[in-house]
């Protein structure tokens, strides 16, 4: 059965939110659903417990009058005193941005306008990195984009297992952070890998940050399945990528340390 994009008037009542996720502060969601159909997937029990929120359940459902969200929400943020001076924003937690059935327009629209508010931080998460970099080089086309910074705007991959690794992060060099959220298997992440042209790429080389966690409700990996979490705490300590390390909403000391980097370098919220 095909999938039928919608876009809706209306639906999700509250768009810029605060958020219990402890690598973000705030969720913005212009599009819901995503059609990959993981069994672990949070955002799909969400929309079940909340029909009259998204009218069209887990089917991806952008809602173009949320992109105005944003500026509505940064002036009230900036007459606000903060602890830092900037915000993490953690863009389509209710779905893909990149899912295939969101129209290139629509990605694009949503680019431009977290690209206009420079001084946050925007972090998208995908498990479509082949559709990144096709929207991403139509983005660039465009004339506006050539005029501003983008630093502000983070892209990561979710890799699960040592397969969703090595696809991910050689079809792409947009990416400055991965999510090993829920971690199904052991993965070590290469330091560096040889190119077919014969050079040596370093994998983490661009690399931000790493996320870590694992099936909620659960155990710690750290007691679960400790050698997993070793693994990527060691390619951590080659590679000098910080370890953001998640369990239910809290970071559990590991030996001692909390593991709680943030994309922009900060310890915690």
């Amino acid at each position: 059965m095909s999938t039928v994009i919608r876009f809706v008037q209306g639906g999700i009542e509250v768009n810029m939110q605060r958020t219990n996720i402890t690598w973000a502060h705030w969720v913005f969601n212009p599009v819901s659903g995503c059609t990959k159909n993981c069994s672990y997937c949070y955002a799909r029990k969400m929309t079940y417990r909340f029909p009259n929120m998204y009218p069209n359940g887990f089917q991806p459902t952008c809602y173009p009058e949320k992109l105005n969200e944003l500026d509505k929400w940064y002036p009230k943020q900036i007459s606000k005193p903060t602890k830092h001076p900037k915000d993490i924003v953690f863009v389509c937690s209710m779905s893909d941005l990149f899912d295939p059935h969101i129209p290139d327009e629509f990605i694009i629209e949503v680019l431009d306008k977290c690209a206009w508010w420079w001084d946050n931080e925007f972090m998208f998460l995908t498990k479509r990195p082949e559709r990144l970099n096709r929207v991403y080089d139509k983005w660039c086309m465009s004339c506006e984009h050539e005029q501003r910074n983008i630093d502000h705007l983070h892209f990561g991959f979710t890799a699960t297992n040592q397969k969703m690794y090595e696809e991910s992060v050689r079809e792409s060099f947009l990416f400055d952070f991965v999510s090993f959220e829920p971690l199904l298997e052991g993965v070590e992440p290469d330091i560096e890998w040889e190119h077919s042209s014969g050079n040596y790429i370093e994998a983490l080389g661009n690399m931000k940050l790493m996320i870590v966690g694992g099936i909620t409700p659960g155990k710690p990996l750290h007691e679960t399945h400790p050698e997993w979490l070793e693994e990527i705490l060691f390619a951590s300590a080659l590679s000098g990528v910080p370890v953001h390390y998640k369990h239910q909403g809290t970071n559990p000391r590991v030996n001692g340390q909390v593991y709680d980097w943030l994309i922009d370098g900060r310890r915690g919220k």
